[in-house]
């Protein structure tokens, strides 16, 4: 078995960056999944308050982020 080499202070720092950014990253998704959870919700009660048009709050919600094609959408 080979011993782990230590890591450079530039191998360090580029880590650290790529976990800010991460964090950054896992942080807008969350938001961005609450936010669209909080609108799922009101449309539901929305639906059942017979509102007319309870997906509007879907649409302005989704309306908010655009696709982002890294991600898949």
């Amino acid at each position: 078995m080979t011993e782990p080499h230590p890591i450079t202070a530039a191998e360090a720092y580029a880590l650290c960056a790529e976990i800010t950014r991460l964090e950054r990253e896992l942080s807008a998704a969350r938001l961005e999944s609450a936010n669209r959870l909080a609108a799922m919700r009101a449309a539901l009660g929305a639906a059942a308050d017979g509102e007319a048009d309870p997906l509007a709050y879907l649409r302005d919600e989704i309306g908010n982020y655009p696709a982002d094609p890294g991600r898949g959408r």
